[in-house]
């Protein structure tokens, strides 16, 4: 996933135009985005649209995403109801903390599955945005075979401590943290939103600061922001060159390791190089359903 558009829940008239557009994700928000005087009719608008996809319709070109309320809110009985959906893949979970609300998240999920006769298992995103779920995240990551990434929200993380969010050595200092949470467990890690949609450089340097830690993709709060992301995540035709005569290299040596360009490869490259040819293949299907 390069990018993952957010839509608030409680604006029906967003819905098509975001699975139109060109994110590899969308996330349709009954959280923060939405007034909770007006989740329950956010919740019957998001409700009625995913039952009038044909089912698994847009599954097949970018993944869809409902970001719930916490455990402990009033709202997650009816939001679980409105988010286990045979349209719907993963289930963003706010503010984790622990690894036990990620167990009880799939517990809840997968018994409101069973009695709508889903098959598949959802699977569930992780955000980490608050000082306990950021020192908890290596446990976190290792709490269920359903979670598929962790995420970081840096305003909730940061701004209520007189943090600035957007300086950059705080911001990748705590990136390489997640990151290494997730490396742990093979987890994917999504990058946070960058809060000014009219600060295109802005956005830019920082996406592409994630990617130099391993962050697969960007949240986008704004459309503009998607063909950014899109470009920044997607790896360079030399980087995909490289991979490919890296893992040329390795099926013709006789060797544990071999040389590329007078660079010793071994195990550890060799599985960059896979996962850079695993991202194209991933990213041209999604291309080629798309058309």
């Amino acid at each position: 996933m390069r990018s993952k558009l957010f839509v608030p829940a409680s604006r029906p008239e967003l819905y098509r135009k975001a699975l139109n557009s060109a994110s590899d994700s969308v996330s349709f928000d009954l959280e923060d985005a939405v007034k909770p005087e007006d989740r329950p009719e956010a919740r019957k608008f998001l409700s009625q649209f995913l039952d009038q996809m044909p089912l698994n319709s847009q599954s097949q070109t970018k993944d869809l995403i409902v970001r719930i309320n916490s455990l402990e809110s009033d709202d997650i009985r009816a939001d679980l109801q409105v988010a286990v959906h045979p349209n719907i893949q993963i289930i963003n979970l706010p503010k984790v903390e622990s690894k036990e609300q990620i167990i009880e998240l799939a517990e809840r999920i997968n018994v409101i599955a069973a009695k709508k006769g889903l098959k598949n298992k959802l699977a569930i995103l992780a955000t980490i945005e608050t000082p306990k779920g950021l020192r908890n995240a290596h446990e976190i990551a290792g709490s269920s075979e359903q979670l598929v990434a962790l995420q970081l929200g840096f305003g909730d993380l940061l701004a209520p401590f007189n943090i600035t969010a957007t300086d950059m050595s705080i911001r990748q200092y705590i990136r390489l943290q997640l990151k290494m949470a997730a490396a742990e467990h093979q987890l994917a890690v999504w990058d946070s939103a960058w809060p000014d949609i009219h600060d295109s450089e802005g956005f830019i340097a920082d996406a592409q600061a994630a990617k130099n830690l391993g962050y697969t993709g960007k949240s986008c709060i704004h459309p503009t922001q998607i063909v950014l992301a899109n470009r920044i995540f997607m790896p360079t035709k030399q980087e995909v060159e490289q991979a490919l005569a890296i893992i040329e290299t390795a099926k013709n040596s006789q060797h544990g390791a071999s040389q590329y360009q007078g660079k010793m490869i071994d195990a550890p490259y060799l599985a960059q190089a896979y996962a850079v040819v695993e991202q194209i293949k991933n990213i041209s299907k999604r291309k080629l359903n798309n058309e």
